[in-house]
C-alpha cells in the first residue's frame, strides 16, 4: 500500500515536467533542420535522441510502479497465452543471438484466460529477461532457457501453468526472501532496477494467480506462474 501511494504521488508530480521536457526536445529537433552546418545539426539531433530515450525510460519506470496502485488493471479481454509466450520468446531470442542462448519451447495451444494481455506480457517478459541475464552472467557454454505452457487439474479446478527455467547463476539462499521486494536486485549498478519480479507478482496476483520459484545457486532457477482458467 505504501509503495502504491508513493508511486501515485511520483507519477502525478513527474509526468507533467517529463511531458514538457519531451515537447521541448522535439521542438528543438525540428529547429535543428534549419542549422546550416551538417555536423552541428547531427550533433543536436543525437543529443535530443538521448533526452527522448531517457524521458521514455523514466515513463516506463513510472508505468511499472503504477501497477501497485491500480487494482483493477487494464481492460479485461480473452487472452491466448500461447501468443503471449511466443511473442516474448521471440523478442528474447532476438536479444540473445549474440550470446548463443538456446531457448526451448513446449507450448500447449488453445489455453485462454480472461485478463490483460499487456500486463501478462510484462510479467512474463520480466522473468524471461532475468533468465537471460542469469545465463549470460554464468558465462558457460550451454546457455539454456526452457519455457513451457500446459494445464493442470486439481480438485476439479483447472489452471494454466507457465514454467520458465534457466541454467544460469541461480539465487543465493540469503537473497530468496527478498526476491519479490520492489527495487531489490543483485545486478550491477545500471543493469536493472529490481522491479521485474515485484511488478510481475503484482500482475499475477491481480489475475487471481500465484507465482513460485525454486533455485539452486550455480545451477539455475525455475519459475512457475499458475493462472485460473
Amino acid at each position: 500500500a505504501s509503495i502504491g501511494k508513493l508511486a501515485g504521488g511520483i507519477a502525478h508530480e513527474v509526468n507533467s515536467p517529463l511531458g514538457a521536457i519531451l515537447t521541448s526536445a522535439q521542438s528543438i529537433k525540428m529547429d535543428a533542420d534549419y542549422v546550416e552546418q551538417e555536423e552541428e545539426k547531427e550533433s543536436i539531433k543525437e543529443g535530443i535522441a538521448i533526452i527522448e530515450t531517457a524521458v521514455r525510460k523514466v515513463r516506463d519506470i513510472i508505468s511499472k510502479l503504477l501497477i501497485f496502485t491500480n487494482k483493477g488493471g487494464e481492460r479485461k479481454e480473452v487472452v491466448k497465452l500461447s501468443e503471449i509466450l511466443s511473442a516474448v520468446t521471440e523478442d528474447i531470442r532476438e536479444q540473445s543471438l549474440a550470446e548463443g542462448i538456446k531457448i526451448e519451447e513446449q507450448i500447449t495451444e488453445g489455453i485462454l484466460i480472461e485478463g490483460s494481455g499487456l500486463e501478462l506480457t510484462q510479467a512474463v517478459k520480466g522473468i524471461m529477461v532475468n533468465a537471460k541475464d542469469a545465463v549470460i552472467k554464468k558465462q558457460h557454454k550451454d546457455k539454456l532457457i526452457k519455457i513451457e505452457l500446459f494445464t493442470e487439474t486439481n480438485d476439479d479446478k483447472k489452471t494454466a501453468v507457465i514454467v520458465i527455467e534457466d541454467n544460469g547463476t541461480g539465487i543465493k539462499e540469503i537473497d530468496k526472501g527478498r526476491l519479490f521486494d520492489p527495487f531489490f536486485t543483485t545486478k550491477d549498478v545500471g543493469k536493472g532496477l529490481g522491479l521485474n519480479l515485484s511488478v510481475g507478482r503484482e500482475i499475477i496476483k491481480k489475475h487471481n494467480g500465484t507465482i513460485e520459484f525454486e533455485s539452486t545457486e550455480g545451477i539455475g532457477t525455475k519459475f512457475r506462474i499458475i493462472l485460473e482458467i
